[in-house]
């Protein structure tokens, strides 16, 4: 008898598949905290200026208004933003004083000073009051430094997934997932006492290390948890609450804007996510593979009792010898139950499935990722846009949900992908010189966002379903490092402006249709089992039928195959 045979028995969707399932979409939360916290930590207010000690020395309140004319005579001319907000204007006789009132005329003002960059600065606080942006002066010459550290976290994501999915997969799913949620708080409470911009570098990127472990973790552990049926349905509810996860720095900082206070007030509550280790049981998958009998046993008999099932001794030990009965020393890599991710490489079948999925993740996270920064500003309060960035996500996980079991994996992800593609070139139609048809441009940015982020949800669940459970997670991790190109690209695409503005729309366009037509080669999994060898999942079809691929075929039964 194997896994999924042994869940008929003890119930497919059952009070203990439910509550269990309930418990491993909590832990999302931490990652889509912590993802968004960068955007109120580094925030840089749109209007800043620089600080005239002369004028404002003594002040403990210094306010951004530039209506003053002694403002204006010490700035630059405020058409020139860069100089405007860099620069200040000095004396060539080092003559101190605060140029209140007009006595001198310009011309005989400018005479006698010359411009050079300032070292303090005055920032309008309608979205931010305190952020590490504002407190360590990183503007004007120092504006790279949070290019860097933005580039420095999108490398440590993808890194961090791919370890901790080794991690996962050589010494269990929970451990690691609770690991590395814990870890992932704690840098981030951290990085709130630090004392320099490198301080809290160093907590902050110490922290993204650790911030896919709790989502990949969550992700993973809610399809091995159930039948094929619910796979799916499952996998996609993880996003609900990293959307709940993402809101929470967004109300939060809304009401408390200095960052030191908005991380703790956000960040602290969520360690009593930790208490969930006493009702989040190890994964029955990963436990049946790599042998650990008893612990298996134990989960799975109080499953059975609490779905109200009676599961005899005999049952379990029919589970066991099937699985312990299976492998030998001597048999071909392809049927071993415990292999490494390099061992994908020696199949050619396989070779091919995980470099289609590896483009797709650098597809949807480009497209992701540069859509976002390509929206046109919607204007108003920052708060309110990015939470209107957040929620727009929803019924892009809600349509997931909706067809991907009546359609299937393969369909889903290449019509989405051909959706965002399509949507992105014929945005490139509308002139964009044109101010009164702005709003369809927006609108084909939109859609284009909705099917990037549905592409986003199904190459991940593919990608779970295709490999064996004893590489499973160190694929996921190994396809989140991968992708971590498309977000280095990202930007610099997107602000290939002006004089280009047709070019990042082109780029993701072309790049979602490639995606898509590769994805035809990928096999269809709805209804299957999950692979437990590489012979598994070697066997899985993959032919290239457009007919197949849009669920026009008869759906075959597919084979069992041993979990």
């Amino acid at each position: 008898m194997d896994y999924d045979d042994l869940l008929k028995e003890i119930g497919l969707w059952g009070p203990w598949q439910k509550q269990t399932i309930l418990c491993l979409l909590v832990p999302t939360i931490v990652t889509g905290a912590a993802f968004m916290t960068y955007s109120f930590t580094l925030g840089t207010p749109n209007q800043f200026r620089c600080k005239v000690p002369e004028c404002e020395g003594h002040l403990e309140r210094i306010d951004y208004d530039i209506s003053h004319e002694w403002i204006q005579n010490h700035l630059p001319d405020p058409k020139d933003l860069d100089k405007f907000q860099c620069q200040m204007r000095t004396w060539t006789n080092e003559r101190p004083f605060c140029y209140n009132y007009s006595i001198e005329t310009p011309s005989s003002f400018q005479s006698q000073s010359q411009f050079d960059y300032c070292e303090q600065f005055v920032f309008d606080s309608t979205d931010f009051e305190s952020t590490i942006v504002t407190e360590y002066g990183i503007i004007c010459q120092r504006r790279h430094l949070k290019s860097i550290l933005g580039m420095a976290m999108i490398v440590i994501l993808g890194l961090g997934g791919y370890i901790f999915g080794y991690v996962s997969d050589t010494y269990g799913r929970k451990p690691v997932m609770f690991l590395t949620m814990f870890a992932c708080v704690t840098f981030n409470v951290l990085s709130t006492f630090s004392t320099s911009f490198w301080m809290y570098s160093g907590l902050f990127l110490a922290g993204c290390l650790f911030l896919n472990g709790s989502y990949n973790g969550s992700f993973i552990m809610s399809v091995e948890l159930v039948g094929k049926d619910h796979a799916a349905a499952c996998s996609m509810a993880v996003n609900f609450p990293f959307v709940l996860g993402e809101l929470i720095p967004v109300i939060v900082s809304y009401f408390i804007r200095d960052f030191r206070q908005m991380i703790r007030v956000a960040f602290i509550p969520l360690y009593l996510i930790l208490s969930l280790w006493f009702v989040i049981p190890e994964s029955p998958r990963w436990l049946l593979v790599n042998e650990k009998m008893d612990e298996f046993a134990k989960i799975i008999k109080k499953g059975a009792k609490i779905n109200g099932a009676i599961i005899s001794e005999e049952t379990i030990r029919s589970t066991k010898k099937h699985h312990e009965g299976n492998e030998s020393a001597d048999e071909s890599y392809l049927d071993k139950k415990q292999v490494h991710i390099w061992d994908l490489f020696r199949s050619r079948r396989l070779l091919k499935r995980i470099i289609i999925v590896l483009f797709n993740w650098s597809a949807v996270v480009l497209c992701y990722n540069g859509l976002t920064m390509n929206s046109v500003n919607l204007g108003g309060n920052a708060h309110f846009n990015i939470a209107l960035a957040v929620l727009i996500e929803i019924p892009s996980y809600i349509f997931c949900i909706l067809i991907v079991s009546r359609v299937g994996r393969r369909p889903t992800l290449v019509l989405t992908q051909l959706a965002c593609a399509l949507f992105c070139l014929a945005s490139l139609a509308v002139p964009s010189s044109s101010p009164d048809q702005k709003w369809i441009i927006v609108l084909f940015s939109t859609f284009a966002k909705f099917a990037t982020t549905s592409a986003f949800s199904m190459v991940i669940l593919q990608t779970t379903e295709l490999f064996p459970t004893s590489v499973r997670n160190t694929v996921v991790g190994a396809c989140s490092l991968t992708s971590r190109i498309g977000a280095i690209v990202a930007p610099v695409v997107a602000n290939l402006q002006p004089g280009h503005e047709y070019v990042p729309m082109l780029v993701f366009g072309l790049v979602s249709l490639f995606a898509g037509l590769t994805g035809i080669f990928l096999p269809e999994t709805r209804g299957k089992l999950l692979p437990v060898t590489l012979r598994d999942a070697e066997e899985e079809d993959d032919s290239p039928s457009l007919l197949a691929c849009f669920g026009c075929q008869p759906k075959k039964e597919p084979n069992e195959v041993q979990v």
